[in-house]
């Protein structure tokens, strides 16, 4: 091991000497030669895939368009309808009973039914194996 007074005082400036010297103009000159290929490439590759993409994309296009109405139709048709009745026939009651039982708590509703009843005392037993009390 060098001691760090060594390493600054001879080695630092011996790679930079070196990286600077014999490192940077090989890699200038290979950048110099290797420019100039890839842009030539790159020439005769763009014109390629602007063709390609001239013939796929009408391609896609004509796909998308008979796709997306039968896309569009079976999502309007089969899971709108699903998800709506679904949202109605679950959620929304429950929604609707929790509004109901919160505006109970609040004092301004009115006398509860069974399923007030019921969410109230689910609440309540919830509370209750976490250690919490309404009352």
């Amino acid at each position: 091991m060098f001691p760090q007074q060594s390493v600054d005082v001879h080695l630092m400036p011996l790679l930079n000497a070196a990286a600077s010297g014999h490192l940077m103009p090989s890699l200038n000159a290979a950048l110099g030669h290797l420019m100039p290929l890839l842009n030539a490439a790159l020439g005769h590759l763009m014109p390629l895939l602007n063709a390609a993409l001239g013939h796929l994309m009408p391609s896609l296009n004509a796909a998308l368009g008979h796709l997306m109405p039968s896309l569009n139709a079976a999502a309007a048709g089969r899971l709108m309808p699903l998800l709506n009745a679904t949202a109605a026939g679950h959620l929304m009651p429950l929604l609707n009973a929790t509004a109901r039982f919160e505006a109970r708590l609040l004092g301004v509703g009115g006398p509860g039914d069974a399923e007030d009843l019921f969410l109230a005392k689910y609440i309540e037993r919830a509370n209750a194996e976490r250690g919490l009390s309404l009352t």
